[in-house]
């Protein structure tokens, strides 16, 4: 499903094959993942025209950057339900979320009259595995 914003670019065999790699993808991926993916399906796309259609995308809301404070962004679809994500900090497995915080924003609300337009909630922490 594409955006009213996707609209006002044009569409690429490049931008189709980096697009369908996210979108087939449960987890949030980085560039290394996005390559690797690319790269396992015979379809050769360099590291720099892969960061500038990453770029476009999340400036178009096509994708949703994301920052586990690992040196890298990932990226996931901007037409998946809202959720959040834990992360484990051994092995790097993350998992969406779901995760009810309306009560949360509310009462921010209330406390500090502040309006929030945005968040964003990862948990950090060992996975089942590592343990």
């Amino acid at each position: 499903m594409q955006t009213n914003n996707a609209c006002c670019f044009r569409k690429t065999t490049s931008r189709d094959a980096i697009l369908s790699c996210i979108k087939n993808s449960h987890i949030p991926l980085s560039i290394d993942d996005i390559k690797n993916l690319l790269k396992k399906n015979h379809i050769q796309i360099d590291e720099a025209t892969i960061y500038r259609n990453m770029k476009t995308f999340v400036e178009k809301g096509e994708l949703i950057q994301i920052d586990f404070q690992e040196g890298k962004f990932r990226y996931e679809s901007a037409s998946l339900p809202h959720h959040h994500h834990i992360v484990c900090e051994k092995c790097g497995a993350v998992e969406n979320v779901p995760v009810k915080e309306d009560s949360l924003l509310k009462q921010l609300r209330i406390k500090t009259k502040f309006k929030v337009m945005r968040h964003s909630l990862e948990f950090f922490g060992l996975c089942n595995k590592c343990q």
